[in-house]
């Protein structure tokens, strides 16, 4: 089940509700021409936070991110900005990601993978 989640001093600047989610990501960092993996935990409209194991992204890093479910063919392309980064133990490292434009499609898409994973796992 979704659940809306508030960010600590954050409730006067966000323009729209955040999502807890957990979804699979794949991400290529278009600075160093890198390709990652790792985890979207949450999601709004205009940006998301991410869980990336082994490497640490430095903020003003362009990022493609994809989301995939097994059960959907194709997975759901955004595209971000890295606005915060923080290595919260050895070798994990989490990102705050602003998406490039709002765009409540993709979104709503992303979404609904979050239910096939949901249905999934019940």
């Amino acid at each position: 089940m979704r659940e809306f989640k508030k960010g600590v001093g954050m409730e006067d600047r966000r323009m729209f509700e955040r999502f807890t989610i957990d979804l699979p990501v794949k991400f290529i960092d278009l600075k160093n021409n890198k390709e990652g993996t790792g985890r979207m935990v949450d999601l709004s409209a205009s940006g998301g936070g991410m869980i990336i194991t082994r490497e640490q992204i430095n903020p003003e890093s362009h990022l493609d991110i994809w989301f995939s479910s097994d059960r959907e063919k194709e997975p759901v392309h955004l595209s971000g900005k890295v606005v915060w980064s923080s290595m919260s133990e050895p070798e994990l490292c989490k990102l705050g990601i602003q998406f490039e434009k709002v765009d409540f499609i993709r979104i709503s898409q992303v979404l609904k993978l979050t239910e096939t994973e949901e249905g999934r796992s019940s």
